[in-house]
């Protein structure tokens, strides 16, 4: 199991305060001991708010399905920690808004990368 095993690998419950712990020891352990999570809601898909440095992000996620992570910026540290949380990288990037999102996907990659492209979304490559 991933270091995600509390949250990503398995449902996280509905207990706002155990999916925050299970969060927030995942990615303490694992490259952003500094980083803040919240976590806001307990159905999926599931949701969570960070504080790591000077930004803000947020993350939306399906247990063993997918994580979307939203950054004002792309920072490579975020963004390769929950790589090692999750167990493996990236799918795509794109933006949307003022916004960068990354998504790391087990499940239906070929049907989200249509969606994305029938959206029109803007800067999206396969990472």
């Amino acid at each position: 199991m991933s270091a995600a095993q509390y949250w990503f690998e398995t449902p996280p419950g509905t207990n706002l305060f155990d999916i925050t712990e299970h969060l927030r020891q995942s990615f303490w352990r694992y490259g952003l001991g500094t980083a803040w999570f919240t976590a806001t809601r307990a159905e999926p898909p599931y949701a969570a708010e960070a504080r790591w440095g000077d930004i803000t992000f947020h993350m939306e996620w399906i247990p063993t399905q997918y994580v979307m992570l939203r950054l004002p910026r792309p920072e490579s540290q975020v963004i390769d920690a929950f790589s090692v949380v999750l167990g493996f990288k990236p799918t795509f990037r794109y933006t949307d808004g003022e916004d960068t999102v990354i998504e790391w996907r087990r499940v239906e990659r070929a049907a989200r990368w249509n969606q994305l492209v029938e959206r029109g979304q803007p800067n999206l490559t396969r990472v």
